[in-house]
């Protein structure tokens, strides 16, 4: 599941928690807030985690696991890492926290 630091990050404002609602769906809860202020489909998050990773060019899909590589810009200079999950959301996600923890050093 995505972080609420990366979340806050991705949409723009403060996110207290999020939630996974059924499979395809994300309820998301600002300040302390008892119900859901918004909600969102997990592969429109996916997308605009991509958009928000710019300059930065994630690359992401499945080759025998989903997978989500970091570019730096559209160069072929590429991150040592390469992140997997058990969906390309998920994947995806975990990219965007290590953009996240290591913004200092780019």
């Amino acid at each position: 599941m995505i972080s609420t630091e990366v979340l806050s990050e991705v949409l723009g404002f403060e996110v207290s928690h999020c939630q996974m609602r059924g499979n395809n769906e994300v309820s998301i809860f600002k300040g302390g807030r008892t119900s859901a202020s918004q909600f969102i489909n997990i592969y429109e998050l996916a997308h605009k985690c991509k958009e928000w990773a710019m300059p930065m060019y994630l690359v992401s899909g499945y080759d025998n696991n989903f997978f989500c590589s970091i570019n730096k810009g559209w160069s072929d200079e590429v991150t040592p890492s390469t992140f997997y999950g058990n969906t390309e959301p998920e994947a995806i996600f975990k990219a965007c926290q290590w953009i996240l923890d290591n913004k200092e050093q780019q």
